[in-house]
């Protein structure tokens, strides 16, 4: 299966949040208290800045599990 590639309006539209939150999500001395780990960096070269849709899901996992956080 090919690792679909999302672009940073992907994730906006994902979480329906502003750019704003998407780069306070990503701090971590500004990401939600609820956040176990910050959201990851764009792993893949570009612009618009680019995730793969593994590493996103991998994160949403690991924000409720401290010992799988993506540094």
């Amino acid at each position: 299966m090919d690792d679909k590639i999302l672009l940073t309006n992907d994730i906006l539209q994902r979480y329906q949040i502003s750019r704003s939150t998407l780069y306070f999500w990503s701090t971590p001395n500004r990401m939600p208290s609820t956040f176990i780990c910050p959201f990851p960096k764009p792993t893949v070269q570009g612009n618009p800045k680019r995730w793969r849709e593994s590493e996103i899901i991998k994160w949403e996992d690991a924000v409720h599990r401290p010992t799988d956080c993506i540094q």
